[in-house]
């Protein structure tokens, strides 16, 4: 059977990204970082080629069994907003109440809701659970600015598109526009 695609979706210039870090590993925090100051063409998301293991044949080419694993999905993007709450919330730096912020000693977990908005649909993407490994540069101060890399690991929870929908455990989905403002996301 043929499918006629009369029309396209793409996504292109971004609008908006948002990060909405989960308070621990089963629940996602209220607070809502609506960061503007990122890099031109920084921002991606990409899998890593799946893992393909072969179980061979004694008596021919063909294998006797294929166990395929997906590759992880890794997003990045660069950000020149070093402001305290920005170190704070996306890259797990401590604040104190003077207004300093210090960059931790050792890795602690953290995981951000991302979602991506564009200029060229009313659809949105959203990596529900991103534990985050993000790291501040500075390098390049006379020509360049401090940069923040903004990147993490995609890990699956539970996306519900819309209130009479069922949710689904992934770790990207695109949200219709009719369901941007009402989905939901939950720990898997």
């Amino acid at each position: 059977m043929a499918v006629s695609l009369s029309t396209r979706r793409v996504f292109s210039n971004l609008k908006s990204m948002k990060f909405t870090p989960w308070t621990d590993e089963s629940t996602l925090g209220v607070d809502v970082y609506d960061i503007t100051n990122i890099v031109g063409d920084t921002t991606s998301i990409e899998q890593d080629d799946p893992e393909v293991n072969e179980i061979a044949s004694e008596f021919t080419d063909a294998p006797l069994y294929e166990n395929t694993t997906l590759g992880n999905k890794n997003f990045t993007c660069e950000c020149i907003d070093m402001q305290n709450e920005v170190l704070k919330g996306l890259f797990g730096w401590e604040t104190d109440t003077e207004g300093n912020v210090y960059a931790p000693a050792a890795y602690k977990p953290l995981y951000c809701k991302v979602e991506l908005a564009f200029n060229t649909t009313d659809d949105i993407i959203v990596l529900p659970k991103v534990k985050m490994n993000s790291k501040a540069t500075l390098a390049s101060m006379r020509t360049d600015v401090s940069r923040g890399t903004i990147s993490g690991t995609c890990y699956t929870a539970k996306v519900k598109g819309s209130s009479s929908g069922t949710a689904k455990t992934t770790d990207m989905a695109i949200i219709a526009k009719e369901n941007a403002s009402t989905y939901t996301v939950t720990a898997a």
